[in-house]
């Protein structure tokens, strides 16, 4: 099991790359249906990701479990699996 002693730099560092890259993404139809809004494009005015994102959680886990690996704090590989949907 993967298990770092603490959240550090580079956990962070990851999640802001993951956030920022799923900002320049089309936002889900259901997003959009849920946030009654019609379009959500990415630039100046969009400054957060809307919450209730499906993506997003999926993202910034993964995010934060490939750090680890990435940066040498653990030498396991993520495992294929992880961060599909079951």
């Amino acid at each position: 099991m993967l298990e770092p002693p603490k959240i550090n730099n580079e956990m962070k560092i990851s999640v802001v790359h993951a956030i920022r890259e799923l900002a320049k993404e089309d936002v889900l139809a259901s997003v959009l249906t849920a946030c009654s809004e019609k379009s959500m494009p990415f630039g100046k005015g969009c400054t957060i990701l809307c919450p209730i994102e499906p993506r997003l959680s999926n993202r910034l886990s993964k995010a934060v479990f490939q750090a680890p690996v990435d940066f040498g704090v653990v030498a396991l590989p993520i495992p294929t699996w992880y961060g599909r949907k079951l």
